[in-house]
């Protein structure tokens, strides 16, 4: 298959007809047709590419800035990336990350990924990776929900990628959405848990009260929104990303009350928090000597100190 290098390049017309979807993505689009993908857009997105391998009726896509995945009726993966052509069979899912990474969720629960090396799962963690039913991913993380409701990350730590702080509340996930930095899942009991780049909603803290009851989450690039049973909305994230609707919070099914409590009750934990860290530089203080046996001990150096010096010079009588 042959990549065009021009800088724009749209597809020949016969190529966009009988399209049965498109999908569009920060680079370009993928039109699909029931037995054929066409790829094209700007900068340095794979220009002008189909292939005839698979059926592709139920518009599985994925596109990154160089790269291009696909996953037919029949399960078939074929991935564009780097001006090369990879594939895998039984394939139910692929994910993508748009640091030209992808994560391709097998038929049996296991995980491949194709791409930047440096971003690929470690041996400990790819063993891990067994019975997986969802994966999200940010700007160059993953996130895997296993089936028994536990969660495993891999990827660049800051962006979603390292959860060990919060590893210890991932149990029983039911689902996770993704921001370009940082994931956010809700458990069985309507809790949500959130770590990675705290500007683009790693941290919830802020809302962390109003998290109850969650259905649904959805996120822009730096923020996130959680829909509750009773059908209110609360999010969190970066403020100019959609992060802040306190504005509008009674539009979205919440009170100003409501909205207060919760900042007061993430500002009384946060400094409690802060009261409990220890003071950088500050070691363990040593016991204070008691000043009693400090005295004697100061009056026995001194004693001895007279008597040395009496040896040394006796007084002539």
């Amino acid at each position: 298959m042959e990549l065009s290098t021009k800088e724009f390049e749209p597809p020949p017309p016969s190529f966009l007809q009988d399209a049965l979807c498109i999908q569009g993505f920060n680079d370009g689009f993928l039109a699909m047709r029931s037995d054929s993908v066409v790829a094209w857009g700007w900068g340095s997105v794979p220009r002008t590419s189909t292939h005839t391998d698979g059926d592709f009726r139920h518009c599985a896509g994925q596109m990154s800035a160089n790269a291009w995945a696909t996953v037919s009726r029949e399960g078939r993966l074929h991935v564009e990336l780097a001006g090369r052509a990879e594939e895998l069979h039984e394939v139910e899912h692929v994910q993508r990350c748009p640091a030209d990474l992808f994560a391709a969720l097998r038929k049996d629960g296991t995980v491949v990924t194709f791409g930047d090396k440096r971003l690929q799962p470690e041996p400990s963690v790819q063993n891990q990776l067994r019975n997986v039913v969802q994966i999200q991913g940010t700007t160059n993380a993953f996130a895997a929900i296993c089936g028994d409701g536990s969660v495993v990350t891999w990827g660049h730590g800051r962006n979603g990628g390292s959860s060990k702080h919060v590893q210890h509340l991932l149990s029983n996930v039911k689902a996770i959405q993704a921001s370009n930095g940082a994931f956010a899942a809700i458990r069985d009991d309507g809790s949500v848990v959130t770590w990675g780049d705290k500007s683009m909603g790693g941290d919830s803290s802020a809302v962390q009260a109003q998290l109850k009851n969650v259905s649904c989450i959805q996120s822009t690039r730096r923020a996130f929104a959680a829909i509750r049973a009773d059908g209110s909305v609360v999010t969190w994230g970066h403020p100019k990303a959609g992060g802040d609707s306190q504005r509008i919070s009674t539009q979205l099914g919440r009170s100003s009350k409501e909205d207060k409590l919760s900042r007061a009750l993430a500002a009384r934990v946060q400094a409690a928090k802060s009261k409990a860290k220890p003071k950088a530089g500050a070691g363990p203080k040593a016991k204070a000597k008691p000043k009693t046996k400090a005295k004697a001990k100061h009056k026995a150096n001194a004693t001895a100190k007279v008597k040395a010096r009496c040896l040394k010079n006796p007084s002539r009588r």
